[in-house]
């Protein structure tokens, strides 16, 4: 069929990849808030790892509070669960800051077949403040299947 069983590629292959960008902005303020940048793969294996990297583009802070940035997962639609860290926070004492953040985590315990959805989640962590991700910068998620 041209496609070859899991047992037959090497460690470290990549066997698909995904890319989503975030196409409108998104805030937040005094709770944890779904970004709505999400990307969907399928692996093909139970035991691959998934390779996650992220671009958040367009951050901007304007009330000098530290949030923290957080990789959530879903399993074939089961709910979302928080899958990993991306960054401590972000911190500023200005009226305005925009920057952006990139990070790359693996996931190593999916243990699937089923559609993994993944999505960035972020929230204030020191005080009452706001974050604005814009969706005209680039606020990416590029998702890698390994073969392991």
């Amino acid at each position: 069929t041209g496609t070859l069983a899991n047992s037959n590629l090497a460690a470290g292959t990549v066997i698909q990849v995904v890319h989503t960008k975030l196409e409108t902005g998104v805030a937040g303020n005094d709770t944890l808030v779904a970004s709505g940048l999400i990307a969907s793969i399928t692996p093909s294996s139970t035991s691959s790892k998934i390779l996650i990297m992220t671009t958040i583009g367009g951050i901007r802070n304007t009330s000098g509070v530290w949030f923290q940035f957080y990789v959530y997962r879903q399993i074939n639609s089961g709910g979302y669960s928080n899958l990993d860290q991306l960054e401590g926070g972000l911190l500023y004492n200005s009226s305005t800051i925009t920057t952006n953040m990139s990070r790359n985590i693996m996931d190593t315990t999916h243990s699937t077949t089923y559609q993994i959805d993944y999505q960035i989640y972020f929230k204030p962590v020191n005080a009452v403040g706001t974050m604005n991700i814009d969706g005209v910068e680039s606020s990416t998620i590029t998702l890698m299947e390994v073969a392991v």
